[in-house]
């Protein structure tokens, strides 16, 4: 198990902000993915938006994949801009995503027919050319022929140019596209955009730290409860805290500037003035925490439970009643 800056645990950080993009909640959303980003999972940050838009969001959101390469091009030029991950997450949680399709790619359901066995090899072949299988299934059924051409380019661009992003996934997201656009009556997603700035992220970014006062940290900063994902314990803390945030690059940071390090699975300071410095410092006594504020949520027993709650109609309205033909 992996801690965060504020001592979430990192698996249920990653599931809450799921939830925040099902329940379209800008504010909650942005607060997970800047506990996840600000802990030093910069990159993992923005490959999970780009697994998350390309699981939830691309097959009916086609112009919105613009968006995130931009800013995800911006950073990668520059990786103190961190307002970037801020404007994708704000504009991710104004759309309303289609769990369906993250349910394809979990193999929770099949892809309509025609498309499945298309799908299948993609996410599921790994000797395949998801590049390959991509193109042969475009050109059978004329997809972006007629509607979606730049669509297209634009997406060849994106896989290009953004490495963090899973090209399977995406390759698979834009079958759904090219057939969703096979229709006359379907369109595009309109390029509307909350811009953020580097003030309106400020309040997420690393509070300085006051000598013997780190413990007040947690109370102040942890705004939500994390949510525990199916099949996931609820996170308990004891004295071994430390090694389990050592994981984190903010924590390993901290650790390593007063001389301690990992061994065996404990944190060895190199004399006891450092770690007694360290203490001073950083402590932030999880086990002396009011049981609340260091508390978690289960609001769902199971993904099926998630996917009936979420479940997205008009997809499945679609897929029931859909077919392809040459």
């Amino acid at each position: 198990m992996t801690l965060t800056r504020y001592l979430y645990n990192k698996e249920h950080a990653e599931y809450s902000f799921f939830l925040s993009l099902l329940k379209r909640d800008p504010e909650q959303a942005k607060f997970w993915i800047y506990e996840l980003y600000h802990s030093g999972f910069k990159e993992e940050s923005f490959s999970l938006v780009w697994k998350l838009y390309y699981q939830l969001y691309a097959g009916f959101f086609v112009n919105l994949e613009e968006l995130l390469k931009r800013e995800t091009l911006e950073w990668m030029e520059d990786n103190s801009r961190d307002w970037t991950i801020g404007t994708i997450v704000e504009n991710m949680a104004r759309r309303e995503p289609c769990i369906e399709f993250r349910r394809v790619f979990t193999k929770d359901r099949s892809a309509p027919p025609g498309l499945d066995a298309y799908v299948t090899k993609i996410l599921e072949d790994e000797a395949s050319d998801p590049e390959q299988v991509f193109s042969e299934f475009t050109k059978k059924y004329s997809c972006f022929r007629t509607k979606g051409k730049n669509a297209y380019d634009s997406f060849c661009d994106t896989i290009a140019k953004i490495p963090m992003l899973c090209k399977r996934e995406a390759y698979a997201a834009r079958l759904f596209t090219g057939v969703f656009l096979l229709d006359s009556g379907n369109g595009f997603d309109r390029k509307v955009y909350v811009i953020l700035g580097k003030d309106d992220v400020a309040k997420y970014k690393n509070k300085p730290f006051v000598q013997g006062k780190s413990w007040k940290i947690l109370r102040r900063e942890r705004k939500y409860k994390a949510e525990i994902p199916p099949g996931s314990e609820e996170t308990s803390f004891d004295e071994t805290w430390l090694s389990r945030a050592y994981a984190s690059p903010v924590w390993r940071q901290r650790i390593e500037k007063y001389g301690g390090k990992l061994v065996d699975g404990e944190i060895q300071f190199g004399s006891e003035e450092q770690e007694e410095q360290f203490h001073m410092w950083y402590n932030m006594e999880p086990d002396e925490q009011p049981s609340g504020s260091m508390s978690c949520n289960r609001t769902f027993n199971s993904w099926s439970a998630i996917s009936s709650k979420y479940a997205c109609e008009p997809f499945n309205e679609w897929a029931s009643t859909y077919t392809l033909s040459l």
